[in-house]
């Protein structure tokens, strides 16, 4: 009985150590609006009333300077969510899927899950 005890309290010692150097992931909120511009009262606009996008955003990142990467919105969420730029022959469209990224893409929503994310 003796020994289990030592073991049990050795083994506690290593599993509250191991613990303790796991940091936690950061959050990740990912929003994304078609046509949205910095309409924001954020942004300094009082046009559309935001009041939990505009707290969010006075307690996180906000971007002055954000480019669309294709002109048109299915396109752009294409290239955004794939991470694969528009060329001359890939994400034209409106209705442009992200299937046209090709086969090693990897989508946004993949690369976070396999790093633990939900």
């Amino acid at each position: 009985m003796n020994n289990f005890l030592k073991y049990t309290f050795i083994l506690s010692v290593v599993f509250q150590a191991a613990a303790q150097d796991i940091k936690p992931a950061k959050n990740v909120l990912f929003i994304m609006v078609d046509d949205l511009r910095p309409e924001l009262n954020v942004y300094g606009q009082d046009l559309i009333k935001s009041p939990n996008i505009d707290a969010l955003a006075a307690a996180g990142t906000t971007f002055k300077r954000a480019y669309c990467n294709v002109p048109v919105c299915g396109a752009s969420r294409a290239s955004l969510l794939s991470g694969v730029r528009p060329t001359a022959k890939r994400f034209l469209k409106y209705y442009s899927s992200i299937n046209e990224a090709g086969p090693n893409a990897q989508h946004i929503v993949d690369y976070f899950n396999e790093r633990g994310y939900t």
